[in-house]
């Protein structure tokens, strides 16, 4: 078998090789795959699916991730979460520019996530009428969150530094086509098959499983991320393990509001377990009562007097 000392100058050493494949980003794509798989989410690389600008077109994304956290035969409820990674080789730090925002934003569900009811109904006192109100905050799924440390700070803005001679610049080039967008084509894109009540008759039993599908859109790069938190007039300097960006998108094929994380890939591991802590909340809340949890079940209650 040909050892290191076999090389010759079109040939590179091993360190060489793997230096260039690093370089390039590859190795980190492979990382993220044991990553995921030390986690059980049973992680394919090059996940190809169908642009949904073009079907002719195949995207491909870096590394897709799978798990289901619940699965009740009886009720036929699942609970899933997947993991839509894009990996980033950078020798200069990511910024995330951004602030913390109003509690409101958050009481419906992540446009990424897909529940088998968005909304619940609740009878107004004294009247025929009703009113619907988020199931994301009905079902206490956004006090979960809370619980399981999220935070409202979002970064509207992410972009890169960059060092010209003793001055740091910074651009976004790229970050929108190479990242945010792809990033959504494939959330609409695993979301595409998705199973929830809607798939249903509401005439006799359902026969079929319905899913609660948790997708955690991620960036996880080689570069430290830094963060300026502008909630206050003073911009504050951070640096965390990771951190989450918020873009809104309006074209054609893709609308809604798009969260996803941007994550240092030393910190990639520990921000896996912490999306799973959450889904595994999620998949606690739902066993306790599936049925309510889907909306089969639901009855409709007395609005607060807070809330006419």
């Amino acid at each position: 078998m040909p050892t290191d000392s076999d090389h010759d100058g079109n040939s590179p050493s091993d360190p060489d090789l793997l230096t260039a494949l690093t370089n390039a980003g590859w190795l980190l794509e492979q990382t993220v795959a044991h990553v995921l798989a030390d986690a059980d989410c049973h992680p394919r690389l090059g996940w190809a699916f169908q642009d949904v600008d073009d079907p002719n077109k195949s995207r491909e994304l870096d590394v897709y991730g799978y798990r289901q956290v619940l699965r009740d035969e009886d009720a036929q409820v699942i609970v899933a979460t997947k993991f839509l990674v894009e990996c980033k080789q950078s020798t200069m730090p990511y910024v995330a520019v951004g602030r913390t925002l109003p509690a409101w934003q958050f009481k419906r569900q992540p446009t990424q996530h897909k529940i088998p009811v968005e909304e619940l109904r609740f009878k107004i006192p004294d009247s025929k009428s009703s009113r619907l109100k988020p199931a994301w905050e009905v079902l206490g799924f956004a006090d979960i969150a809370r619980q399981c440390g999220e935070d409202y700070f979002r970064a509207t803005q992410l972009t890169r530094l960059e060092r010209e001679s003793a001055n740091w610049s910074a651009t976004n080039n790229g970050i929108f086509t190479s990242l945010v967008h792809p990033l959504a084509k494939a959330i609409r894109a695993a979301q595409r098959d998705y199973k929830g009540l809607a798939n249903f008759s509401s005439v006799g039993k359902r026969k079929r499983f319905v899913y609660f599908d948790l997708i955690f859109p991620v960036v996880v790069t080689s570069a430290e991320i830094i963060v300026v938190d502008t909630t206050s007039r003073e911009p504050v300097v951070l640096r965390p393990k990771w951190t989450t960006a918020r873009r809104q998108l309006e074209t054609e094929s893709i609308k809604g509001v798009f969260d996803f994380d941007v994550v240092n890939e030393a910190s990639f591991s520990e921000c896996v377990a912490d999306r799973l802590g959450f889904a595994d909340a999620i998949a606690a809340a739902v066993a306790s009562d599936p049925l309510r949890y889907t909306g089969e079940t639901w009855e409709p209650p007395m609005l607060e007097a807070s809330d006419l």
